[in-house]
């Protein structure tokens, strides 16, 4: 509309110059054909005696209704000679009959000016065979006679009329094909755009097979489309290339840890039976022999016992990390089900709640509202679970965990809540990233890589988290869409 605007005032100005040019130059044209009549007229009539220029004025005018061409030859006292104006214009009677002079270029003759002039003027025509408006020239011929040659400007008028319409309908037909340029070429340039942004909301959904539209096209969407498929196509590829090699490590990395658990397993096991056999022998002479032994094998069976919580930890970040990394490069849609939120939060508290009643708290579950959404369920239980670890962690004995879902206009709120110490506003966001441990002496069992999954597996989803104050405690808020998985 500002280009329309600016379109429309530009065109507005060209168009007012163009006109007022022409009239300009039409008065000049009307005003050159005056004066060339009027000097023919006053060489043919400056020696001719009052008698003979009736004939030949009447050849000027021919006395015809209408008649453009206006003359009038009057006496010193503005006496009618000759002509086809029959009064003077400007004299008192005329004044008094209301016909009232329009434009004069100086006073007027015949009105206590003095005479002599070689004026242009204009006034109306109401008692002689022409009417309208009459632009004229007086000039004075030898003996005081004065001599009036003017054109009718009805034809002149109708011209500027008819040009101010032409030019009203030209800038109104410019405007309007303007408009309807404007906004047309708008709606296409916004059709393009939207399927953009459309493309771009899937992708940023998780659908990263997406691919910008009109890549094809021979324009400047096009080379923008070509230009962030081209893009979207290096990212994919580069992605593809760090989960290969994060396979390659988690395989190269799992399977002799894996090993190293089973053979130290297998130590601790052989320990324990020889430990029993030892024992059942009951030899007084190697009675002490026997207690150095087993003070030994049990330093080795703890040293075996702390080796395999390591491996267990290593093993643990490893799959941790994994997920992580699948939830955040995308899913396929053919991984989503519909889901009940309440089954699934029903399943994660029975696997919790023994280790909620060891340490002292209430694991509960509160209203679901038959809350539903369609998603991953192994990674959305896994969120769930990693939530419940953290609040088994650090809410004191004697708290209270609840698990709920609350139901909004195509929004489903997941909350789990807990009357816990919290984390202070300033480091939630913090709380959110990689490895992020909020305990500065590391004295609590964690990767840190907990509330990061969940945020990942929200994002796979089409959502977000949110740590909020649950006064006193937490509460995580998984917002999600309760509609399908943007394809």
């Amino acid at each position: 509309m500002l280009h329309v605007l600016v379109f429309s005032l530009a065109t507005s100005g060209m168009l007012g110059g163009l006109y007022t040019w022409l009239l300009a130059r039409q008065d000049e044209r009307l005003d050159a054909a005056i004066g060339r009549d009027t000097d023919l007229l006053r060489q043919r009539l400056a020696a001719l005696p009052p008698g003979q220029m009736a004939a030949v004025v009447e050849r000027v005018t021919l006395y015809t209704p209408g008649a453009t061409t206006v003359v009038m030859v009057a006496s010193d006292r503005f006496e009618w000679i000759a002509g086809n104006l029959r009064r003077w214009p400007g004299r008192p009677g005329a004044a008094e009959a209301g016909k009232r002079l329009l434009e004069w270029a100086a006073p007027l003759v015949g009105e206590g000016a003095p005479g002599g002039r070689d004026d242009l003027l204009e006034f109306p025509l109401g008692v002689d065979p022409a009417t309208g408006t009459v632009r004229a020239r007086v000039v004075t011929l030898p003996g005081g006679r004065r001599l009036l040659v003017g054109r009718n400007l009805a034809a002149h008028d109708e011209f500027r009329a008819l040009v101010g319409r032409v030019f009203l309908a030209a800038l109104a037909l410019t405007v309007t094909i303007g408009v309807a340029g404007g906004a047309l070429l708008s709606r296409r340039v916004s059709a393009r755009l939207d399927q953009i942004n459309r493309e771009s909301e899937a992708i940023l959904a998780g659908a990263l097979d997406r691919r910008m539209p009109g890549a094809t096209s021979d324009d400047e969407f096009g080379e923008l489309s070509a230009n962030l498929n081209n893009m979207l196509d290096r990212i994919a590829a580069v992605m593809e290339a760090m989960r290969a090699v994060s396979d390659e490590i988690a395989h190269d990395l799992r399977s002799p840890l894996t090993r190293l658990r089973g053979r130290l397993e297998l130590a601790l096991i052989e320990s324990g039976q020889e430990g029993g056999a030892q024992g059942a022998s009951g030899d007084a002479g190697r009675v002490s022999a026997s207690t150095a032994t087993g003070t030994a094998r049990g330093i080795e069976r703890a040293v075996v016992e702390a080796a395999l919580g390591d491996v267990d930890r290593v093993l643990f970040l490893i799959d941790e990390i994994l997920t992580i990394a699948l939830a955040e490069s995308g899913l396929p849609s053919g991984g989503f089900e519909e889901i009940e939120l309440e089954v699934l939060a029903r399943g994660g508290c029975e696997l919790y709640e023994p280790l909620a009643e060891e340490a002292g708290l209430t694991l509960e579950l509160g209203t679901f509202e038959g809350a539903r959404l369609r998603g991953h369920r192994e990674l959305l239980s896994r969120a769930l679970g990693n939530l419940l670890d953290n609040a088994l962690k650090y809410v004191p004995r004697g708290g209270r965990i609840v698990v709920t879902a609350r139901a909004r206009v195509e929004r489903i709120e997941f909350v789990v809540a807990d009357d816990g110490p919290g984390i202070p506003e300033i480091f939630r966001n913090r709380a959110l990233e990689r490895f992020s441990r909020l305990d500065p002496s590391r004295s609590t069992p964690g990767s840190g890589l907990g509330l990061s999954l969940v945020r990942a597996v929200a994002v796979l989803h089409g959502g977000t988290v949110r740590l909020e104050d649950a006064a006193p405690g937490l509460r995580v808020v998984l917002d999600l869409p309760a509609g399908e998985r943007p394809a």
